[in-house]
Formats: C-alpha cells, sequence, structure tokens
C-alpha cells in the first residue's frame, strides 16, 4: 500500500489518506512500528491533513492508532534559552480547525506531542501552550508549568508579528476553570492587557456565563498573592470592568467591584460614567440605591451632575428614557434641573415631556425649595422652545399649570408648531385616545393667564385634530344637539354678526364635525382683527369630560331656548341659497318678498359648500 505513494504531494497524500483510515479503522492483530513504514515528517504530514480536512471522528481514529502504535513525536532542535520554536504542528491545525472545544482530541494529540519542555509556536506567535489553555486541557497546561513554562507567554508576546492573546485571556472566554486557576497560582499576570485595552477583569465583566465564577476566583487568588489586580483599569474605549458589568447585567458582579473600586466617576470615551449606565439601563431605583450606599460607606464622592459628550447628565438619560423611580432618586440626591446638554435641553424640557410630568414636578419643586434652588422654568433649548412650550405641545394642563404657578412667564412663550405637536404625539402613547379633553384643559389653562390664541394657533390646533380625525368622534344625541348650538355662537362671531341667526342655524343643521373646521378654515381670509376665543365655542364644541356634563348641559338649555326656531318659520322665512365662484362664496339670502337680506363673502371655495348647496337647492332648507 505505501509504495511508491508521494506523500509530499497533496493529491497522493489525500487519496493514501482515505485508504489509510479504512485500514486502520479494520485493523486486526499486532499494531506496526510506524517508523519503519514512514519517515517522522510523512507522518506530521498525514497527522496535519487529518485533523485539517477530516471530520472529527477520523482524525480522531489516526490519532489514537499511532497513540496504540506508540508513536511519538521527535522534538526538534530547542531554543538555547528553552524559548519557543517555530514550528507548525497538527496540534496548530486542530486549534485553527476549531478542535479545542474537543478536548479530548487536543488531549489525545498532546500524548504524541509530549515534550514539555519545548512550546512549538507558529509564525504568529499561536503555541502549544496556548492551545492547551484555551482547549482545557488542565494537565497538559500544569505539565508546560512544572518544566518552567512562562504562564504570559511573554517571549511570544514579545515577537513583532504576534497577534495572540495571552493565555490567561484565552483560558478566560472559553470558560476553562481549572486552567484560569493553574495560571493564576502560578504568576499570571490579571492586569495584562491586549490590543484593545482589555484585562482578564474585562473579560469576566463581558461573560454571559459563569462570570461571577470566575470573579470570585480572580478576587480570591488575587487577594492571596497580595494587592495588585486594578479594579478600575479602563480598555481603550475607557471602560472599566464595572461599565461592562453594567451593560452586560452582571449583576452578581457589581457588589464585589463596588468594593474595590476606587473611583466612581470614571468616564468612558462617550462621556459616559457608570452612574449614566446605571440610569440608562435599569427601570427601576434599586441599583441606583445600592451604587450610592455602597459609595457613601467608603466616603467616595459620586457626581451626579457629570455630563457626558453629548452634555447629558444621569438626569438627562433618566428623564428621557422615562424612569420615574430613578429620576426622584436622582433629584434627591442633588441632580441640577437646570443643566443643559448640548441642545440646549435641561432635565425640566424632559420632564414636560412625560406622561407622568406632574407628579415628577412637584417632587422637584419640593426637592429644589428645600434645597433653596431656583428651577429656571423659562428656559430655552436651541429650538427656541420652554418647558411650557412642550407641556402644551403634550397637552398636559396640570403640567401647564404647575410651570405657570411657578413662575414660567407667558412673554417667553412661542405657541407649538405643527412640527412639535408632531414630535409630540411620537412620544405619546395614548395620545389620540386622550387628545381631545386634554387639548381643551390645556388651552383653557392658558387663558386663565390671559393668554390668547391666535388665528393661527388656533388653525394649527384645528389641524392636527382633523389628522387625528377627531372630527369623525360620535357623539350621543343630546350631546350633538348641544354642540351644535354652541357651534351657532362661532359662526356668528366669524361673520361678524351679520348673518342673522335663524340663517347661521339652518347651515348648522346641515354641517358634520368635519365641515365646521373647513368653514373655520375658510374664514381665515377675514380681517385680523376678528379675535377668537377658544375657551367657548369652537373648541369646547367637540371635547368635554363626562362629569362636566351636566354643567355644560345646564347652560347650553339656556342657550338652546333663547334661539328656538319652529320647523315652519325656518322653511318659509328664508329661502338659502349658495352660489360659488372662483373669488369665494357669496351667500345670498333671500326673504319671501325676493330682497336680499344680507350677503357676505365667507372665502374660499371648500367642499362643504357644494354640499351645502346640493342639499339645500332640494328643497330642504
Amino acid at each position: 500500500m505505501r509504495g511508491e505513494v508521494k506523500l509530499e504531494v497533496a493529491k497522493e497524500r489525500k487519496a493514501f489518506l482515505a485508504q489509510f483510515h479504512s485500514l486502520i479503522g479494520s485493523w486486526t492483530g499486532k499494531l506496526p512500528n510506524l517508523r519503519d513504514i514512514f519517515r517522522p515528517e510523512e507522518i506530521e504530514l498525514l497527522l496535519a491533513e487529518s485533523v485539517e480536512f477530516n471530520p472529527a471522528f477520523k482524525a480522531s481514529g489516526l490519532i489514537q492508532f499511532l497513540i496504540r502504535a506508540g508513536y511519538k513525536d521527535e522534538a526538534k532542535v530547542v531554543d538555547k534559552d528553552g524559548g519557543n520554536n517555530v514550528r507548525v504542528t497538527a496540534v496548530h491545525h486542530a486549534a485553527r480547525r476549531g478542535y479545542m472545544h474537543r478536548s479530548y482530541l487536543i488531549n489525545d494529540l498532546f500524548v504524541i506531542y509530549e515534550r514539555f519542555d519545548v512550546n512549538y509556536s507558529d509564525e504568529n506567535g499561536y503555541t502549544h501552550f496556548h492551545v492547551a489553555c484555551e482547549s482545557g486541557c488542565d494537565y497538559v497546561v500544569k505539565k508546560f508549568l512544572e518544566h518552567g513554562q512562562d504562564p504570559d507567554c511573554r517571549l511570544a508576546r514579545n515577537n513583532e508579528s504576534s497577534i495572540v492573546d495571552p493565555p490567561l485571556h484565552m483560558a478566560l472566554v472559553n470558560g476553562c476553570s481549572k486552567v484560569v486557576g493553574l495560571l493564576l497560582r502560578h504568576g499570571a499576570d490579571p492586569n495584562l492587557a491586549v490590543g484593545d485595552g482589555s484585562t482578564p477583569l474585562h473579560l469576566v465583566c463581558r461573560k454571559a456565563n459563569q462570570a461571577s465564577v470566575f470573579a470570585k476566583m480572580l478576587f480570591e487568588i488575587c487577594d492571596e498573592r497580595g494587592p495588585g489586580l486594578k479594579v478600575d483599569a479602563q480598555d481603550k474605549l475607557g471602560n472599566t470592568p464595572f461599565h461592562l458589568a453594567l451593560r452586560y447585567d452582571n449583576k452578581k458582579l457589581f457588589e464585589p467591584l463596588l468594593r474595590r473600586m476606587s473611583d466612581p466617576n470614571l468616564a468612558d470615551v462617550e462621556g459616559l460614567t457608570p452612574l449614566h449606565i446605571i440610569c440608562q439601563k435599569f427601570s427601576n431605583d434599586d441599583y441606583l440605591r445600592m451604587f450610592f450606599r455602597m459609595n457613601d460607606d467608603y466616603k467616595r464622592l459620586v457626581r451626579v451632575n457629570a455630563q457626558d459628550s453629548a452634555g447629558n447628565t444621569p438626569l438627562h438619560l433618566a428623564l428621557s428614557d422615562g424612569r420615574m423611580a430613578v429620576s426622584k432618586l436622582l433629584m434627591e440626591r442633588g441632580a441640577d434641573p437646570n443643566v443643559a446638554n448640548r441642545d440646549g435641553v435641561t432635565p425640566l424640557h424632559l420632564i414636560c415631556q412625560m406622561d407622568e410630568s406632574d407628579s415628577l414636578m412637584e417632587k422637584l419643586y419640593e426637592i429644589c425649595d428645600g434645597a433653596e434652588r431656583k428651577v429656571q422654568a423659562n428656559a430655552w433649548d436651541n429650538c427656541n422652545r420652554t418647558p411650557l412650550a412642550w407641556a402644551v405641545a403634550r397637552f398636559l394642563p396640570k403640567t401647564v399649570g404647575l410651570l405657570l404657578d411657578r413662575g414660567a412667564d407667558l412673554s417667553y412663550f412661542e405657541f407649538p408648531s405643527e412640527a412639535q405637536f408632531d414630535e409630540a404625539s411620537r412620544l405619546w402613547r395614548h395620545y389620540q385616545t386622550r387628545l381631545g379633553q386634554a387639548a381643551l384643559l390645556t388651552v383653557e389653562r392658558l387663558q386663565r393667564e390671559d393668554y390668547r390664541l391666535d388665528r393661527s394657533d388656533a388653525l394649527t390646533l384645528m389641524r392636527l385634530l382633523k389628522r387625528h380625525e377627531m372630527f369623525k368622534k360620535p357623539f350621543k344625541p343630546e350631546v350633538g344637539r348641544l354642540c351644535r348650538k354652541w357651534a351657532l355662537e362661532f359662526s356668528l362671531m366669524l361673520t361678524r354678526y351679520r348673518l342673522p341667526i335663524l340663517c347661521c342655524d339652518i347651515i348648522l343643521d346641515y354641517l358634520e364635525d368635519d365641515d365646521i373646521y373647513y368653514f373655520k378654515r375658510s374664514t381665515s381670509s377675514l380681517g385680523e382683527d376678528l379675535q377668537v376665543d377658544f375657551s367657548l365655542d369652537f373648541f369646547s364644541l367637540f371635547f368635554f369630560s363626562s362629569k362636566d356634563l351636566q354643567q355644560h348641559w345646564e347652560q347650553g338649555m339656556e342657550r338652546e331656548e333663547k334661539y328656538r326656531v319652529s320647523p315652519e318659520l325656518r322653511h318659509t322665512a328664508f329661502n338659502v341659497k349658495f352660489q360659488a365662484n372662483k373669488g369665494g362664496c357669496v351667500l345670498k339670502l333671500r326673504s319671501d318678498d325676493n330682497s336680499i337680506v344680507d350677503r357676505d363673502t365667507i372665502g374660499s371655495s371648500t367642499p362643504w359648500i357644494s354640499k351645502i348647496a346640493r342639499w339645500l337647492g332640494g328643497g330642504r332648507g
């Protein structure tokens, strides 16, 4: 079978190895002395080919056959200094193939490569010792260490072309706890950093499994050896082990790390301190309380107003994520509500964007009053928006009231734009369901401070309501009838009271809620001297709470009685016709004697005008 096969030729070697695997799989009888058949370098080629290109079970079959046959690798010339020898072996090939997770195969290879006083290395500084450490071959690791192997493989790391991590890092990454213990007890450096600046403790804090087990081992062994574990070491991104434990949610590491750290305010390259991450990650305040308590116990000052690269304090981050309990605790610990980030946004701006802003704001003012600290209620962000503008955009009447009571100045206030209302709606989980009533209460609260909406403000609100289909909201019959009578006053006001009450009443009978919106929009060409009071008719026409219904009903009954008109009079007194033209819609009102009672141009032609014209033209007026 051996014949004239040239094992140096890959094609011939591959064909021979396939036959050889079949032969040794069914071998019976006495095992041969393989050195009588193959040269050592040929066996090396067969081993490398088998582990690199064949399934694990075939590679394992060849390795077991070599072991049973008593084959041992002969060590090459050793470096006079007892260092590493550059030689790529089947051990390297197996590790590259990923067989380090099949430790039985690597262990078997080390039966063949049994010289532990020689640490073969590839061209990148990857040695047999590295392979043993990352494969969890603790017996092999122990043998290497007993033969004087440096646990950190410094000779390999000093090689300029080396891209290999230290053995301790490899063992930690692969969860080889026995190897980790052996390396640490034989002097492995627990603070040795790799290219990205990660120390062994950084790796532990990133682990998803058994992080607490490895951390305990590191702490205990390093404590036995004496002080030296750098708990505050930062990687190239500025992360300390505690940063990583927080980010990877390794809660069991929080307390032991806090006990050993010296500086709780170290920031990463983005300016994030551990306090920033806690406030960003955890909804309840348990871990924040532990953080403050343990730093208080060790008399370490925590900078609660530290700003990251975007200018955000921990309070900014907690509020941005809606973390109420965390935000309250931060304020109790002295967080400053007036610190602005890079966008000019203060914590008060963020509070006014939250659904539960009133309770949080009450807490804020309570704390600031006790500390005699003034809250800047009129601060502008870089988009010239005040906290009050956000509270109005979110339709938070209680928050608006608190701000006004606490010194928010309406002279600094600009009514929110449609863009800000849209942005606010994305922040509100139940925006549409609460829009109408909350909007009315918010506007009424502003008007209590003598603020009046101008026409552009009113149209902004109406477009918002229209977009959210609030005009299509169904009413109970009695509520709808009452609201129609309120709309009568509004229509009179918009036409400067030049249309008779009876005419306006007839027109309103044929309008939908949606039509009244277009009616208001069509009157925008009227003079700017026309003042619109939204606390009255049009806005409150649509939305009010059930608890207010009785009061509004009683007031509405008085109005209904005042403007009551019989159907007969309504039909015979006027013949209402609409004539549309390009310049606007001319309303002609004629009495029974055909004389013109009044006329007015009420704005550009809109869909509801033609609808009314069809209805009334059909004899229903």
